[in-house]
């Protein structure tokens, strides 16, 4: 499983810079409209749904059907890209919290429930929006699970926008609720999603014929 960490890192970093700076471009406009959820949890949700990018590439370069010669499982192949999205996931909440303190200098740093109210809609935007996206890729493959994600995108911005600007007091609920209550809550469940997806995926891919 580390060569395939290996090889994805390296797709990473040589293919897919463009996105991690729009990451940053989202993630610095959430410290300008402060209160506003919608950009930190794009963020998110944008690195995450680009794992699933990268596994319906390696779909098309053939790249898992050359695996199936390896003596790697198709179930390790999905629990890798998994677990490699919640590493994204995490590294894109850090760089929030990073550029969150470097804001604070410069007292641009939204109040300290903004900031625990985002990092925590991050976490649930990026696992949710992997486990549907990755689930789909290796259920459907990379013809109909592109155009799933694409409506996929279209739901999360008609959503983050009808709560934002339409639900009265949503962020205000979220701030006031306890954080013994929805932290636990906002870890765990996202989690046991995830875990789901995971052998879904597994058991669909092992299924398929490449």
């Amino acid at each position: 499983m580390k060569g395939l960490f290996y090889k994805d890192l390296i797709s990473v970093t040589k293919t897919y810079r463009s996105i991690f700076l729009i990451i940053l471009v989202f993630l610095g406009a959430s410290f300008l409209s402060k209160g506003n959820l919608f950009w930190a949890s794009y963020a998110a949700f944008m690195g995450c749904t680009m794992v699933a990018t990268m596994q319906n590439i390696d779909e098309t370069s053939k790249w898992c059907r050359m695996c199936d010669t390896l003596p790697i499982t198709r179930s390790e192949m999905v629990r890798e890209k998994f677990l490699f999205n919640t590493m994204i996931n995490l590294g894109i909440i850090g760089v929030y919290l990073i550029m969150a303190v470097i804001a604070s200098l410069f007292r641009l740093a939204p109040e300290p429930a903004d900031i625990l109210v985002s990092v925590v809609t991050m976490w649930i935007a990026g696992i949710i929006s992997s486990s549907c996206t990755l689930t789909t890729a290796f259920l459907f493959g990379p013809q109909r699970s592109q155009l799933m994600r694409v409506v996929m995108i279209v739901v999360f911005v008609m959503v983050c926008m009808s709560l934002i600007n339409y639900v009265p007091g949503f962020m205000e609920f979220l701030k006031n609720t306890n954080p013994m209550i929805i932290i636990p809550l906002a870890l765990a469940l996202p989690v046991v999603i995830q875990l789901l997806s995971i052998m879904i995926a597994s058991a669909g891919f092992e299924k398929r014929v490449l």
